[in-house]
This record gives C-alpha cells, sequence and structure tokens, in this order.
C-alpha cells in the first residue's frame, strides 16, 4: 500500500494507460483510416503488416539505447510520447498512402518502446515486487477507457466523420504524459544529484 502514496507509481500508471490506448486507437483504426485516405482495402489491410519490423525494432533497439546509458529509461519514454504526439498530429495531414504508413510505422516504433520499457520503469523505481501492483492499477484504470472505446471512436467516426480529431485528442494525451515523464525525470535527476 506504501506503493499508492508515491506519486512516481501514478506518472508511470499514467504512462502505461496513455500507451495502451495509443495501442488500442492504432490497431482499431489503422484499416479503416487508411480506406478513409482512399487506399484500396487489399492494401489497407496489410497496413498493421508495415509496422511490425519497426515495432520488432522499437522493442529491441530502442530500449538498448537506454541500457548503454546514452539517455536515461524516463527521458527515453518521454521523448517517445512526444514523438507519438508529433505523429499523431500529423497523421490527419497524410495525403498518400506512403506518407500514411511512414507515420504509422514510426508510431508504431515509438510506442514498441514504451510497452518494452512500463514493467522496467516500475522494477527501476519500486522493485521487482511491485511489478504485480502496476499492472494490477494498469489493469483497473483501463477498465472504463476500454468499455468506452467503441463510442468514443464511434463518436469520432460517425458523428464528425474522420478520425482526424480522435488522433488530435490522443496526441494531446500523449503530450500530457510526456510532459508528466519529463518532469518526473528532471525530480529523479535532481535526487540523484543530491545523493552523490
Amino acid at each position: 500500500l506504501e506503493l499508492l502514496a508515491r506519486p512516481t507509481f501514478y506518472v508511470l500508471v499514467l504512462g502505461a494507460i496513455a500507451a495502451d490506448y495509443t495501442t488500442l486507437v492504432v490497431h482499431g483504426t489503422i484499416v479503416d483510416y487508411a480506406l478513409d485516405k482512399g487506399v484500396s482495402r487489399k492494401t489497407a489491410e496489410v497496413s498493421m503488416t508495415y509496422c511490425s519490423a519497426t515495432e520488432l525494432f522499437g522493442r529491441l533497439a530502442l530500449p538498448l539505447v537506454a541500457d548503454l546509458r546514452f539517455v536515461g529509461r524516463t527521458n527515453l519514454v518521454a521523448t517517445c510520447f512526444t514523438a507519438m504526439a508529433a505523429t499523431s498530429l500529423a497523421l490527419p495531414y497524410t495525403t498518400s498512402f506512403l506518407s500514411y504508413i511512414l507515420v504509422q510505422v514510426t508510431t508504431a516504433l515509438f510506442l514498441a518502446c514504451v510497452a518494452t520499457l512500463k514493467g522496467v520503469l516500475v522494477a527501476d523505481n519500486f522493485g521487482a515486487t511491485a511489478v504485480p501492483m502496476f499492472w494490477g492499477a494498469n489493469g483497473l484504470a483501463l477498465i472504463p477507457l476500454l468499455l468506452a472505446n467503441p463510442f468514443i471512436t464511434g463518436y469520432f467516426r460517425d458523428t464528425m466523420g474522420s478520425y482526424d480529431n480522435l488522433l488530435r485528442l490522443l496526441a494531446g494525451l500523449q503530450l500530457f504524459t510526456a510532459l508528466a515523464f519529463f518532469l518526473l525525470a528532471f525530480v529523479q535527476g535532481k535526487r540523484s544529484a543530491r545523493v552523490s
């Protein structure tokens, strides 16, 4: 229960929720959104396949950057969320399938890195014994969002006519999360400087 009194825990849960919701939106809309861009159904249906290579790279190579201490893990996650916000904002302005898929594979790259580092950051900050509590809190916090998601995506698709504003809303969530992680990295840096 001591874990629940730590603000860092809530920042990490926020990051997990933002990453999981980004995954949900990307996977749930990638084919329809490609069709909206004028792509044939056959081409649209393989959109996720194009993302798999960069997702693998994002899961293996980007975390290695932090492991080799070129950048801290918290800063890396913050940078990934910033990049995802930029790609979410860029996606509505893509005019060809090539530009569309380039933005999507870039999103997959950074999203995969965050997905890999979620549990690692919890273990770094609170020890491995806190990871199950983190996953439980993440799951509980995600339930209302998962239940509401069909209504959210349906509203943007059916009422507003496209996913453009959903992506802008998602970019806002990603940017807010990035700021929280940059703030966390700053506080952690100050703490470690005092200890040294």
